[in-house]
């Protein structure tokens, strides 16, 4: 896939406020270097709604690479062109009290995100 194969397909993201102000400048960037024009159909408010609207036909939606969003009816993931725009992800916790359930979170955060 390239960047140039993404002329004439509607973008559907997460709105404006509840991804940082320039969570998508860099994707819009790849883009507009092969004179493409970003054109937005959808906002939504998280992933699996982005994921829902791409079911339904709304568009295609740059979305993290995660075992959890690889597996849905109707939707095929394909990655992006090598080039594409890395976003870090990070994990806060307490150090102290940590419960079973928050040592258990971690430890699937930390393989999960090894793993891309």
């Amino acid at each position: 896939m390239t960047w140039k194969d993404l002329r004439d397909e509607p973008l559907v993201l997460v709105e404006p406020g509840v991804a940082p102000p320039d969570y998508y400048a860099a994707f819009f960037d790849r883009l507009r270097d092969v004179g493409v024009e970003p054109a937005v159909r959808q906002y939504a408010q998280n992933v699996a709604t982005k994921i829902w609207f791409v079911s339904a036909g709304f568009g295609i939606a740059p979305i993290p690479h995660t075992p959890d969003t690889e597996h849905h009816s109707g939707v095929a993931f394909i990655d992006l062109p090598e080039d594409a725009p890395v976003t870090n992800t990070a994990i806060a916790w307490r150090k102290a009290g940590g419960t079973p359930a928050l040592l258990r979170f971690i430890e699937f955060a930390r393989e999960s995100f090894a793993a891309h």
